[in-house]
């Protein structure tokens, strides 16, 4: 069944897993309707799947570009905040995965990208402590806090 993400009553944070591992998150309806160009060009939404804070999941079938964010004073001031486009994805219902399948899904991009989660890269025993954080969350709440990934606005 597909569906328009703009229909969705969707409880935040939402955690994102796209196609080449990564995984991002959004914590507001804001974060979830705005991207930039790039993202849209290069396509990195698309089969993103998308977790909700009630465990509810999805798949980004197609992204649709509906005009502009808001003008705000800080694309005057400065040009490192380029507006950010309005979109709405189409989305594929997906059956709700475990808590502990999502935690694991987790430390592998953990596993996959160690340098985006410890001082450095080969630091094992940093990894290992940062794991065990993520598979100590007990909500998607606590996971997306402990995992402290920041909104995707490439």
């Amino acid at each position: 069944m597909t569906v328009q993400a703009s229909e969705v009553d969707f409880i935040y944070p939402i955690l994102c897993f796209t196609t080449d591992g990564e995984v991002w998150s959004f914590q507001t309806q804001h974060q979830r309707m705005t991207c930039s160009h790039k993202t849209i060009l290069s396509g990195l939404q698309l089969g993103m799947e998308m977790v909700d804070a009630c465990g509810r999941s999805w798949r980004v079938l197609s992204v649709q570009k509906l005009g502009y964010e808001p003008f705000r004073l800080r694309h005057i001031l400065s040009g490192l905040y380029p507006r950010l486009l309005l979109i709405d994805q189409t989305l594929e219902s997906l059956p709700s995965p475990d808590f502990p399948v999502v935690q694991e899904r987790v430390c592998k991009h953990m596993d996959a990208f160690p340098g985006d989660f410890c001082d450095f890269p080969d630091d094992e025993e940093q990894l290992s402590a940062r794991k065990a954080e993520i598979r100590a969350t007990t909500n998607m709440t606590e996971l997306d806090q402990a995992l402290g990934v920041d909104a995707f606005y490439e």
